[in-house]
């Protein structure tokens, strides 16, 4: 699979060191997911690396698939998709 220009995509989320594991991250995701099925997007799409495993796990618990994996400065860096007609419960928000 490829980033196609039908896809909305996420970039940089992130949430202070003083509020981590409290849930904000994945609603913020999810609320991402919800404008970007709003707005028509057939996917959203998100890069991430080795450097963020957790982001990692929850991108991949909220459903996003690795669709593609590279390297850059001798780190692994991935792209992540969630295709919006696999999880209607996002749009229906």
């Amino acid at each position: 699979d490829r980033v196609e220009w039908a896809w909305a995509m996420m970039r940089m989320l992130a949430v202070a060191p003083a509020f981590r594991g409290r849930g904000i991250a994945r609603m913020l995701a999810q609320e991402c997911v919800v404008r970007a099925s709003n707005d028509g997007a057939t996917a959203i799409a998100l890069q991430t690396s080795e450097l963020t495993p957790i982001a990692v796990g929850m991108y991949e618990r909220m459903g996003f698939r690795r669709t593609q994996e590279f390297e850059l400065y001798k780190r692994k860096y991935w792209i992540y998709a969630l295709p919006m007609a696999l999880f209607p419960p996002y749009a229906e928000r």
